[in-house]
């Protein structure tokens, strides 16, 4: 008979690995990223573009797809601002939708804006992950 392992216990040794591998990657791409976040502003500039609207935050969940073209005909309403996060940034612009903003804490090195023109886009801070940028 094999031995039974207890799924709590195999999930918590799971994540305590990843966790100790991001925490020294999120450590190193942290300290690369740090000027860019002093000179930007980091997080911290958004709030006032923010303020009075409400946010939509969008994530690259099973649901964007069907809910496109709901985020299409809202995108430009002043009252929104609407909030990319990492992998979202691709189906919206495809999808002709510019999110204000675009945020990315990864720290793995996945490019979650390659083939998406991000020009106009001007940098608020530097993700956790060096080959993003956050952009709004």
């Amino acid at each position: 008979m094999e031995p039974v392992v207890e799924k709590d216990r195999l999930y918590s040794d799971l994540n305590e690995g990843i966790l100790a591998e991001r925490r020294a990657a999120f450590g190193r791409n942290l300290a690369r990223n740090l000027p860019l976040i002093r000179r930007h502003g980091g997080l911290a500039g958004i709030l006032p573009e923010i303020k009075g609207k409400s946010a939509v935050v969008i994530g690259a969940g099973p649901s964007l797809e069907q809910n496109l073209p709901v985020l299409k005909r809202y995108h430009q309403r002043r009252e929104l601002v609407y909030i990319a996060v990492d992998m979202a940034l691709g189906p919206l612009a495809h999808a002709g939708i510019r999110p204000r903003f675009v945020l990315s804490c990864e720290t793995s090195p996945v490019d979650f804006f390659g083939g998406v023109d991000t020009a106009g886009f001007r940098p608020r801070t530097k993700s956790q992950n060096s080959s993003s940028v956050t952009l709004s």
